[in-house]
């Protein structure tokens, strides 16, 4: 298995992907970084050049970029413009294929979100349509676009890994998988065993972060349902990628503590 770090709570904005947390999380030993795609889409090309060169130095790579679309890019409601989205799209996976990247998580609460008063199976089969049109956008740039639940205070579509998955079957593409976040999963209480049965045909990537406070975990003592989670994704013999995805106060200490915690709990002691 391979253990990364999201850069999308550890600051604000582009203080989030900057030289100093890009390097902290290479030298604590980490196997790749996940970047907010919608952060690296605001830098201009000689910053975006920079963001490469300074990747290039530390020796880890971008394997992956959630935050995938923000707030001015609705794909659901009235005003949607689907030609300024899919531009937006085929762009960001652009520079997503230039930084390496492997994939995209699609969470996006802020652009996907269902408008009060818009019929939410309409804004389904628009978050539908979405997928159905970037998927072949995915795919030219060897990209696979993950579908992230969202617990319902964050979004009101797509809130459990059952659902993602569902959305996947309609949209019926190769390049569109799911995500499964811990954090999402126990705010929504849903069974383990959505993920025992969805997870062989669909699971791509995993996030993970303690529950109170969205912190990074650092111990299987500190939270009694790590031991059953991680267990059923070797049960499906889970094999991918698991990003910590989590605020922090010391993003160093954090962060060492966060690894050794999945190398143990993954059983990939070095």
């Amino acid at each position: 298995m391979r253990f990364g770090a999201c850069f999308n709570f550890i600051a604000p904005g582009k203080e989030g992907i900057s030289p100093e947390n890009i390097r902290t999380i290479a030298e604590c030993g980490y196997d790749y970084l996940e970047l907010p795609l919608s952060t690296v889409m605001e830098l201009s090309e000689e910053a975006f050049d920079a963001l490469q060169r300074e990747i290039a130095k530390t020796g880890i790579h971008c394997e992956g970029c959630n935050g995938f679309l923000p707030a001015s890019q609705r794909i659901t409601g009235e005003t949607v413009d689907e030609a300024a989205v899919l531009y937006y799209v085929e762009n960001a996976f652009q520079r997503a294929n230039r930084l390496g990247a492997e994939f995209v998580v699609f969470g996006s609460p802020d652009a996907k979100t269902v408008p009060a008063g818009f019929p939410l199976e309409t804004g389904c089969q628009q978050v539908v349509d979405f997928c159905k049109k970037s998927a072949p956008l995915a795919e030219k740039y060897a990209l696979t676009l993950v579908i992230e639940p969202l617990n319902k205070g964050e979004c009101n579509i797509i809130n459990t890994f059952e659902e993602g998955c569902l959305i996947a079957n309609h949209v019926h593409h190769e390049s569109v998988k799911v995500l499964v976040d811990y954090y999402h999963l126990m705010l929504e209480k849903e069974p383990l065993a959505h993920l025992e049965a969805y997870g062989p045909e669909h699971l791509a990537h995993v996030h993970f972060a303690k529950i109170q406070g969205r912190r990074f975990p650092v111990s299987m003592t500190e939270d009694a349902h790590y031991a059953p989670f991680i267990q059923t994704l070797q049960a499906i013999n889970y094999q991918g990628r698991v990003s910590v995805e989590a605020f922090t106060d010391d993003l160093s200490s954090d962060a060492a503590q966060a690894l050794a915690f999945f190398k143990a709990a993954f059983g990939a002691e070095e």
